[in-house]
């Protein structure tokens, strides 16, 4: 029988809720038993459980309830609380570990936000490894909510002018549409027009807008796509001071028939530029070969001074210490790093560098953080590996850039039993060169090899010694060549120093003697 509850508990967690009737529950049972003779605690107690809860003597139990919606039903459904959120699924593979061997130079991280730090005015809204954003609609448990929901308002504010009004410890509710004052701040960080009075927003194919520009999305079953959205002015042509952000809300609409109480959502910090720094974009995890340009607070003329940093010295009469050709004419990302590492260790060198390049500590600093981030070219094979009775199985992934072609392995790797021989000799066996039963095999492996991939740990995984281009260039690859590391290497902080600890596991289990 449905229970009217006081409004004040009507947007409050399922477990708080909970909490709350068993101990309004028991309380009452105590009291009765004071006035009601012949009450007993079992008789209170089984009273109790036939209306679907439970309690100890020394405290409330959790209420059995299989859904929330058994109490939460019991409120009018307008009264439900929900947040929209931006939200993706992260396409990239490599983990933010540092511990994570298989991905130490990896260029693609996880993705740590929803947004891009940046974006052009041309380039579609997404986030940061390429994935469609989507806006859902999620209730308090941060389950997502399948009713009806009105039409979603998406649109551009201003950052400053945003975490100003809404940001703040006075402002911790803010976001609820229903709050008519919120709902002012918000349209006074709106940026709906560009300075030629077009909307800010490119309104893509196949959607709809206002009269001002903003976007109108359709939630279904608790989520929408965020289309493929374009800027048509960017935020320093628009906005005062330098590198100042955007940011883009998804609000829900009110209408007469809905009083859902439903925050908006509110995206990270972004900036938008023209496609003329494109060149010089940013990278979050620049790449040796990558141009120095790609480093934080780089800019032309200080590409310019690297690119012969001893002419540039003598310009300020500054006689540079004793360093390698590559430091004093840099042109890539990798060789700025050997050069920040250098003057990490030569306070006097740091302070010329600072001199010469008219940089700041602070944007040095910067710099030097960035670049530091800067990862090897790696295209050494990965490779996984399985034991199934008792016989070694595995699947061997080309590697470019660190990022593993997890979607397509690139060679089986299999036992074949040799009876003139006690050990089974392991095989290397091309994609091209598998019988049917063996492309069937690499298909059952797979997933068990994803599956290891995302666990802690990475179990059977390893970085093989063996380059990815030859995999095809040689007509034969022998399987002990793939775990045959170099006994020494040159030192350099840039070279790919492969993981003793990854391989020793499998050596003696994989290697024929």
């Amino acid at each position: 029988m449905p229970v009217r509850v006081r409004q004040e508990l009507a947007v409050v967690t399922r477990s708080v809720l909970q909490d709350y009737v068993s101990t309004v529950i028991r309380v009452f049972g105590e009291h009765l038993q004071q006035h009601v003779p012949g009450m007993t605690y079992e008789l209170l107690q089984q009273a109790a459980l036939e209306a679907g809860y439970s309690w100890a003597a020394d405290g409330p139990e959790t209420a059995l309830l299989d859904d929330a919606a058994a109490v939460i039903g019991l409120l009018p459904e307008q009264t439900r609380q929900l947040q929209l959120n931006f939200k993706h699924e992260c396409l990239a593979l490599g983990f933010n570990e540092t511990a994570r061997k298989l991905c130490q130079h990896n260029t693609r991280r996880r993705c740590s936000t929803q947004f891009s730090k940046k974006y052009m005015t041309t380039e579609h809204i997404a986030a940061a490894c390429g994935a469609v954003l989507q806006i859902v609609a999620q209730d308090l448990d941060s389950r997502i909510y399948s009713g009806a929901l009105p039409e979603v308002q998406v649109f551009v504010v201003e950052g400053s002018v945003y975490d100003a009004n809404f940001l703040t410890s006075s402002c911790s509710t803010a976001g609820v549409a229903a709050d008519s004052k919120l709902s002012e701040l918000l349209e006074r960080c709106s940026l709906l027009k560009n300075k030629k009075g077009q909307p800010l927003l490119e309104v893509p194919k196949g959607c709809r807008a206002d009269a001002d520009g903003r976007l109108l999305l359709q939630v279904q079953d608790g989520s929408v796509e965020l289309p493929a959205i374009t800027f048509t002015e960017s935020s320093e042509a628009l906005l005062s001071g330098r590198k100042p952000p955007f940011r883009l809300v998804a609000r829900a609409k009110q209408t007469q028939e809905s009083n859902l109480q439903i925050k908006h959502a509110v995206s990270e910090p972004f900036v938008v530029a023209t496609r003329r720094v494109k060149a010089n974009k940013k990278i979050d995890i620049p790449s040796a070969e990558d141009p120095v340009s790609r480093i934080e607070h780089l800019g032309g003329q200080t590409v310019k001074k690297l690119a012969d940093l001893q002419a540039a010295a003598a310009e300020q009469e500054i006689t540079l210490p004793p360093l390698d050709v590559d430091l004093l004419k840099i042109s890539k990302a990798g060789h700025f790093k050997q050069l920040v590492l250098r003057a990490e260790v030569d306070g006097h060198l740091k302070h010329q560098l600072i001199t010469i390049l008219r940089m700041s500590k602070d944007k040095w600093a910067a710099a030097a953080v960035h670049a530091k981030r800067t990862v090897v070219p790696d295209t050494k094979m990965r490779a996984w590996t399985t034991d199934q009775a008792g016989l070694p199985l595995g699947l061997l992934f080309s590697c470019q850039n660190g990022m593993v072609q997890l979607g397509s392995p690139a060679a089986l790797m299999q036992t074949t039993m040799d009876s003139s021989s006690a050990t089974a000799p392991l095989s290397v066996v091309r994609t091209s060169q598998q019988s049917p039963e063996q492309q069937v095999l690499v298909q059952q492996l797979l997933p068990l090899a994803k599956s290891s991939w995302w666990s802690p740990g990475n179990p059977g995984w390893m970085i093989t010694a063996v380059d990815s281009a030859e995999i095809e260039a040689k007509a034969d690859l022998p399987a002990r060549a793939l775990f045959e590391f170099p006994s020494s290497s040159p030192s350099s902080n840039l070279l790919l120093q492969p993981p003793a600890a990854d391989t020793a596991t499998h050596t003696s289990t994989w290697l024929p003697p």
